[in-house]
């Protein structure tokens, strides 16, 4: 039997308040791009400038909506272990595909500087709730055994 789905959401939630999130998703690995390229590494210290940030862990994925001072957060997740945000909604089960992350000579990245072996990976997960009103999450193949 498998676990029950939630989504999270935060509320909007003040550049002030970046700390509240990266006390709890600090360890999980996230994926953005910003002026400086893009990124796949851990949580920023800052919020960081760009419009969306995708993070993830086991069992969780965070998708992040940056606007400027604010942000807002919604979580996805299998079982109902975290407890970022108050009333959780059960969801039915997400759409799991597996897609190819950055190729290594995708133009729009080029300016990637981070750790060898993020371009080009084939681990990668696009989870979508069955909601209209949601967006992709993503994630490692490794962050759940479920698939759909």
């Amino acid at each position: 039997m498998s676990e029950t789905w939630y989504l999270h959401g935060s509320g909007r939630k003040t550049r002030q308040q970046w700390a509240e999130l990266r006390e709890h998703a600090g360890a999980c690995t996230a994926s953005w791009a910003d002026h400086l390229g893009f990124h796949q590494e851990g949580l920023s210290a800052e919020l960081p400038a760009t419009t969306h940030l995708w993070a993830w862990a086991d069992r969780w994925w965070l998708r992040v909506r940056i606007d400027h001072d604010h942000w807002w957060a919604a979580l996805l997740t299998e079982g109902n272990s975290a407890q970022l945000w108050e009333n959780p909604e059960p969801i039915d089960p997400p759409t799991i595909t597996e897609f190819c992350n950055w190729g290594e000579n995708e133009r729009e990245v080029r300016q990637y500087q981070g750790a060898p072996g993020v371009r080009g990976r084939d681990d990668m997960l696009q989870l979508v709730p069955l909601r209209q009103t949601t967006a992709i999450f993503i994630g490692e193949t490794a962050t759940t055994a479920t698939r759909s």
